[in-house]
C-alpha cells in the first residue's frame, strides 16, 4: 500500500533547536484542535455538520481527524461516535467514505464485517461512467476521492474491491481532467499545465487538481500489473501536467483560482505531499509554510473557524467549524504519510502556579498522577484532596508519608468533567497549601451515554403529526427543533422572554410512560447560556408535573410514570434559571422525546 511504501520525509528543515521549537507548536496545536473537537461532541456520540440534510452528518469525518491525531480507540468520545454511527447509518458517499477511513484508523478487527457493509454501499453507488455521485445530483469528482479513499481504506483492513472498480474510477478520472492551459502563450509545447475539474468539461481548480492525482495514485498502486504500461504512462504524464497546475496556482489563502472550500484544498496538499513523495510545490515548502498558516490562524478555543459571536455559533459556523478543524487535524498530523498508532493523547502537565508555597502538578486522565513539584518548606507528609467543579465539599485522595519516594499519588475518577484537586503538606514550620488546579477529565465512559444515540429510535414525537408553539424564539432556533432528532439543534427563546414556554399539539394522541428533556447547548465546557435547573410540563391542560434537571448538560431530564398516559397535549415552562440572568444566548431545549419504555 501507499502508506508503506513512500520513504518519510523529514518534517521540517530548519535548525535544530528551531525544529524542535516548531514541533511543539504542532504538538500544542494538535492538542488544541484536538480538544475543540471534543467538547462539541454531542451527548448522543454525534457533531452537528450537516446532520438535517445527510444522515451521519460530518461526524465520520472527525472521528477519522480525532484517530489521525492520535486519540485512542478506546476514548469515550471514539466509542460514542461509533455507537451513533452504527445506529445512524451513513448514506450518502461523502459520510460513507469517512467512516470507512475512521474504521480503518481504529485498527480493529472487529469492524470488519461493517466495512463489508459500508464497502458494498459504495460499490452500488458507482455509475457506469466509474464516478460518484452523492448519491443524487451530478456525478463529480470530489464524491469520488472520498469513494476511493474510502475503498482503498476497506482494503487496507482486509476487504476485497476487484480490479473493475479501480479501472472504471480512472475511467471517470479521465472524463474531469481539466482545459489545457499554458503558462506562456508563445512557448505553448513547453508550458502546458492542466488540472482536474469539479465535473466533466468544467474549469480546473486546486482542491479537484489534488483530488485527481490522489485517485490516480490510490487506483495505480491497487492495480499494480493489471494497469496497463500505456494507462499507466498516460496517467503517470497527467500526473505531471496537473502538479504544474498546482505549482502554478499555489495559494494558501484561497481553493485557486477562487473557489470556495479552502481547507479541502489545503488538505489536498498534504495528500499528493505524500502520493508523489514531494516536500515541494513548485519553490513552496507546502508543510512548513502550511503549518504557519494554521498556527497562525487558529482561534482561541482551539479550532479554525471564520466567526463565532456572542451568541455562539450559527448553523453554517458550527458545520464549517467542525469541517474545517478536522481537515485542519489531517495536514498537521500529515495523515496520508503517516502509519496509524492508535496511540495515548500525548501527557500534557498542569500545574498550579511558580513561585507559591506549594505547587502542584498533574498529567494524565484517568488515572491522574499528581505531585507536589514544589514547595518552600520540606514536606513530612502530604493530603490531597478532590471534587467535582461546582461542589462545595472536597474528597480526600490519600495521604503520603513516603519522604523517600516524593509526595505523589494517582487518581482515577469516576465520571469525565471538571474537576478541581487541591494538596496540603505538613511541614517543620506548619501547614501550607496549594492553590487550587483545575482539570478536565475525558477518559471516563459512562455506560449510559452509549444509550443516547439509540433513544432517537424510541422518540414516539417522530411517527406522528403535530402543532408545535412557543412564547418566542431566537432566529434560526425555531420551535419544531424541539421535535427534530438532532441533538445540535435546537429551539431557543429570545434572550429577554421572562417566561419561555413551548407546546406541542398531537394530531393523533399517543401513550407514552416516559419523557425526555435536554438542554438547548448539549455541551459540557465553554457555553454561556443559563443552566436549566426546572422544568414545569403540563399534559393534556390538566396534569401537572415538576422535572429537575441535571447539573451536567449531556444528560436528559426525565420524567417517568408508573403507567402509561395519553398524550393530546404537552406544554413546557422553562421556570428554573440558575442565576436567573438574562443571556445572549437564551435558554430553551434541544431535543422532548416520548418513549414507551419497557
Amino acid at each position: 500500500m501507499i502508506l508503506s511504501s513512500f520513504f518519510i520525509a523529514p518534517l521540517l528543515s530548519f535548525p535544530q533547536e528551531q525544529e524542535e521549537d516548531v514541533q511543539v507548536q504542532i504538538s500544542e496545536s494538535v492538542s488544541r484542535g484536538v480538544d475543540f473537537l471534543l467538547d462539541e461532541q454531542l451527548p448522543d456520540g454525534s457533531w452537528d455538520g450537516w446532520a438535517d440534510k445527510y444522515p451521519s452528518g460530518i461526524s465520520s469525518l472527525c472521528v477519522f481527524a480525532l484517530l489521525q491525531s492520535d486519540v485512542p480507540n478506546h476514548h469515550p468520545a471514539i466509542i460514542r461516535a461509533l455507537e451513533y454511527l452504527r445506529t445512524v447509518s451513513p448514506q450518502h458517499t461523502y459520510n460513507t467514505g469517512f467512516l470507512l477511513l475512521a474504521l480503518a484508523s481504529t485498527e480493529d478487527e472487529q469492524h470488519q464485517e461493517w466495512a463489508k457493509t459500508l464497502t458494498n454501499q459504495l460499490l452500488d453507488w458507482q455509475a457506469p461512467s466509474g464516478l460518484w455521485t452523492y448519491p443524487g445530483g451530478a456525478e463529480d469528482l470530489s464524491n469520488t476521492m472520498i469513494a476511493v479513499l474510502g475503498l482503498d481504506a476497506a482494503s487496507r483492513m482486509g476487504v476485497k474491491v476487484e480490479d473493475d472498480v479501480w479501472l472504471k474510477a480512472l475511467d471517470g478520472v479521465e472524463l474531469c481532467i481539466g482545459p489545457e492551459e499554458y503558462l506562456n502563450a508563445k512557448e505553448k509545447a513547453a508550458n502546458l499545465i492542466q488540472g482536474f475539474s469539479y465535473t466533466p468539461r468544467s474549469a480546473s481548480s486546486g482542491s479537484m487538481a489534488s483530488a485527481g492525482i490522489t485517485i490516480h495514485s490510490i487506483c495505480k498502486e491497487q492495480l499494480g500489473k493489471a494497469l496497463s504500461k500505456r494507462k499507466r504512462k498516460f496517467w503517470e504524464k497527467q500526473a505531471q501536467l496537473a502538479l504544474a497546475w498546482i505549482n502554478a496556482n499555489w495559494s494558501l489563502k484561497t481553493n485557486p483560482p477562487n473557489r470556495s472550500w479552502h481547507f479541502f484544498h489545503l488538505w489536498g496538499y498534504e495528500r499528493i505531499g505524500a502520493y508523489l513523495n514531494i516536500e515541494k510545490l513548485g519553490s513552496h515548502s507546502w508543510y512548513n509554510e502550511g503549518v504557519s498558516k494554521l498556527i497562525g490562524d487558529q482561534k482561541s478555543q482551539g479550532g479554525w473557524f471564520t466567526g463565532r459571536s456572542s451568541s455562539g455559533f450559527t448553523v453554517s459556523e458550527q458545520q464549517s467549524s467542525e469541517l474545517q478543524t478536522s481537515l485542519g487535524l489531517l495536514f498537521l498530523n500529515r495523515a496520508t504519510n503517516r502509519a496509524v498508532t492508535g496511540g495515548a493523547l500525548p501527557s500534557k502537565s498542569l500545574s498550579t502556579p511558580e513561585g507559591e508555597e506549594v505547587v502542584l502538578s498533574a498529567t494524565g486522565d484517568t488515572p491522574m498522577t499528581i505531585w507536589v513539584s514544589q514547595s518552600d518548606l520540606p514536606p513530612t507528609s502530604a493530603k490531597f484532596f478532590v471534587r467535582r467543579l461546582g461542589e462545595k465539599e472536597w474528597g480526600l485522595i490519600t495521604e503520603d508519608t513516603d519522604t523517600l519516594r516524593g509526595f505523589s499519588t494517582q487518581h482515577s475518577f469516576q465520571n469525565s468533567g471538571l474537576w478541581e484537586i487541591r494538596c496540603e503538606i505538613e511541614t517543620e514550620g506548619g501547614v501550607l497549601k496549594s492553590s487550587i488546579l483545575k482539570v478536565k477529565v475525558q477518559l471516563v465512559l459512562d455506560p449510559s451515554d452509549l444509550k443516547v444515540a439509540r433513544e432517537a429510535k424510541l422518540n414516539l414525537f417522530q411517527k406522528f403529526k403535530k402543532e408545535i408553539t412557543a412564547s418566542s424564539s431566537r432566529s434560526g432556533h425555531e420551535p419544531h427543533k424541539a421535535f427534530d432528532n438532532l441533538l445540535g439543534r435546537a429551539w431557543v427563546a429570545a434572550h429577554d422572554d421572562s417566561n419561555p414556554w413551548i407546546e406541542v399539539k398531537i394530531r393523533e394522541p399517543f401513550r407514552a410512560n416516559k419523557l425526555l428533556f435536554l438542554d438547548a447547548f448539549p455541551r459540557r465546557y465553554g457555553v454561556d447560556s443559563p443552566q436549566l435547573k426546572l422544568l414545569k410540563i403540563t399534559i393534556n391542560g390538566r396534569k401537572r408535573y415538576e422535572v429537575s434537571m441535571p447539573e451536567d448538560r449531556w444528560k436528559k431530564g426525565v420524567l417517568e410514570f408508573k403507567s402509561k398516559k395519553l398524550i393530546r397535549t404537552l406544554r413546557v415552562e422553562l421556570v428554573g434559571l440558575e442565576g436567573n440572568q438574562p443571556s445572549a444566548l437564551g435558554s430553551g431545549l434541544s431535543e422532548i422525546e416520548a418513549q414507551l419504555a419497557k
